[in-house]
């Protein structure tokens, strides 16, 4: 008797076990990694927004290319969490702007300066720095014209972005983004008859 229940109880605790791996996050990325479905989409979306609730920010890139071209645009993404904001990218005076910067490559050209989607919210005269502010709340995205070399390159390269600048709460703690590195990533093409405003969001390239 005495033995079946030992025999019993190690079971139970392979089965406990067996039944812990099936469900770790691991094991389910690993599973969703090469398979594109709405499931690994939607996963995809709640990890990212997990991101934004437990950090200020979430930074991503991408370029889009125009049709038949390998002329395009470079995209960096910022989203901010609830309650933090970041500063633009003309900010003046005692206040640090945000810098986005592309590591050179022979592979393409930059063609420009960053542009954000939408302008900054503007104080003109604020309390703390008794000067003009310019920040960035919520998502923003920031644009430049990029150009490859040729179509191995486009499909090869993947342009390297870096960031400098901060995140602020309302609360008036700051962190600091130094020389953050994101890799873009190519979103897809956009027809010819679509024109990109430098400072308007455009949503063939979403």
């Amino acid at each position: 008797m005495r033995r079946s229940s030992i025999e019993f109880s190690v079971r139970l605790a392979s089965l406990a076990t067996a039944v812990v791996a099936a469900f770790m996050p691991v094991r389910c990325s690993a599973q969703l990694k090469d398979v594109d479905s709405p499931l690994k989409r939607s996963m995809t979306g709640l990890a990212d927004q997990t991101s934004i609730q437990t950090k200020p920010y979430l930074v991503t890139s991408r370029f889009h290319l125009m049709e038949g071209t390998t002329s395009g645009y470079l995209v960096v993404q910022v989203e901010l969490g609830p309650g933090s904001y970041m500063y633009s990218l003309n900010q003046t005076g005692a206040i640090n702007p945000t810098k986005i910067q592309v590591v050179p490559s022979d592979a393409f050209i930059i063609d420009g300066k960053f542009n954000p989607d939408r302008p900054a919210e503007v104080i003109e005269n604020d309390p703390v720095f008794n000067q003009r502010v310019e920040k960035h709340k919520g998502k923003v995205q920031f644009f430049v014209p990029v150009k490859f070399n040729s179509v191995e390159a486009a499909g090869e390269v993947q342009p390297e972005i870096v960031l400098n600048g901060q995140v602020c709460s309302t609360e008036g703690v700051c962190l600091p983004i130094r020389d953050k590195r994101i890799k873009a990533e190519f979103g897809g093409f956009f027809g010819r008859s679509v024109e990109l405003p430098a400072t308007a969001e455009t949503p063939a390239l979403r």
